[in-house]
């Protein structure tokens, strides 16, 4: 490869982790033992309200904040457009089973806190969007000896507790079987835009906050 090359990932899918200050653990025992635990690989069900973060306004505003940071100050995405947390449950995957892809509907950006993670309790897998052809399209399988953020189909981070995760809401993931004899715990939201946003052209859409 010659010296002056330079490769220019754009348009790339954000995705940030942060280690955050470690929660104290009788607030995580409040929120594993809360009424909106979801046990994994079930869905969540028309009985879930889903808002679980109501109770702890601390925690709900700090991840929030971190959020907000993220679209606003890293992405440049403008302030005008206000991104609240619509919904928030407690996720539970007990030993030996994983968490099947799938995306987050009706939302934006979502987040995933993690209270309690064991050892070889798996790993998070975030997916190439389906069709989205950063270099090549599903016509053909070219194989890959490097991965890369350009080159692979699936990414794969290892987690640990007090970690947040914030991704956008369509990026399709999943979890690895939990191979430890413990079960782990994640805190997972979304959020969606407020404001007034569209084309200059288009009629904007407005979505206000009750």
């Amino acid at each position: 490869m010659t010296t002056n090359f330079k490769l220019h990932e754009l348009f790339s899918v954000p995705v940030a982790t942060i280690q955050m200050p470690k929660l104290d653990y009788s607030l995580k025992d409040k929120l594993i033992n809360s009424k909106e635990v979801v046990e994994r690989p079930n869905p969540n069900s028309e009985d879930n309200t889903l808002t679980v973060l109501d109770d702890f306004l601390d925690l709900k505003n700090l991840i929030t904040t971190e959020v907000q940071n993220f679209v606003h100050d890293c992405l440049g995405y403008s302030r005008e457009v206000n991104f609240q947390m619509t919904n928030s449950w407690i996720s539970m995957q007990p030993p030996n089973q994983p968490v099947y892809m799938h995306s987050h509907a009706n939302s934006l950006v979502s987040a995933v806190y993690y209270l309690k993670t064991p050892q070889n309790c798996g790993r998070l897998i975030m997916h190439k969007r389906k069709h989205y052809d950063n270099m090549f399209s599903e016509t053909v399988h070219i194989p890959v000896t490097n991965h890369s953020p350009v080159s692979a189909n699936a990414w794969v981070f290892d987690v640990t507790e007090d970690m947040l995760i914030i991704f956008p809401s369509n990026l399709e993931h999943s979890v690895e079987p939990n191979s430890s004899q413990q079960d782990r715990y994640s805190l997972a939201c979304n959020f969606f835009a407020y404001g007034t946003f569209g084309y200059d052209n288009v009629k904007q859409l407005e979505i206000k906050d009750d």
